[in-house]
C-alpha cells in the first residue's frame, strides 16, 4: 500500500520506515510526509513508532504539509477516534505542520482494490501543490 501511495503522489515522493526514521540524520527534511499508521491503537504507538516519532524534533518542519492514511483490518471504529491518527495529530501539529487533507482509513488488507489509495494519494498531492 505503501508503494501505491508513492506512485500516486508522483515523481519525487520517499519511502520511509519508522526503522528509517530512527536511523536517519537528526537534520534530514524532506518537504511534506504522508504517515502510515496502523488502524489498532487505543492510544498506544507501537514501540518502534513511538521512538521514530517521539525522538525527533518536529519543530523543524513547521509549515511543511502532513497527510494520514490508517491501515489494517480492524474495522470496529466507525470514524478517526480510536486508532493512531489523534495521537500522530498531538506529535505533529503543536510543531507547525499543517494537516493538508482529510484521514485515509484502509480497513481491507488485502487491498481488493488500490483504487481509493491512489485516488486519496493523488488528492494529497494535489492539495501540497495547491498550498506552494
Amino acid at each position: 500500500m505503501a508503494k501505491r501511495l508513492q506512485l500516486s503522489c508522483g515523481d519525487g515522493t520517499e519511502l520511509w520506515s519508522a526503522k528509517d526514521l530512527l536511523n536517519a540524520p537528526l537534520n534530514f527534511r524532506v518537504d511534506d510526509l504522508i504517515v502510515c499508521s496502523p488502524t489498532y491503537g487505543d492510544g498506544e504507538l507501537e514501540s518502534v513508532l513511538e521512538s521514530a516519532l517521539c525522538g525527533h524534533d518536529w519543530r523543524a518542519w513547521g509549515g511543511r504539509a502532513v497527510a494520514f492514511c490508517e491501515v489494517g483490518i480492524y474495522t470496529g471504529y466507525k470514524e478517526f477516534g480510536h486508532g493512531l491518527v489523534p495521537i500522530l495529530r498531538q506529535i505533529f501539529l503543536p510543531h507547525g505542520l499543517e494537516e493538508c487533507f482529510p484521514p485515509l482509513a484502509v480497513t481491507a488488507v488485502p487491498l481488493d482494490s488500490t483504487a481509493p489509495v491512489e485516488a486519496w494519494g493523488k488528492a494529497v498531492a494535489n492539495a501540497v501543490r495547491c498550498r506552494a
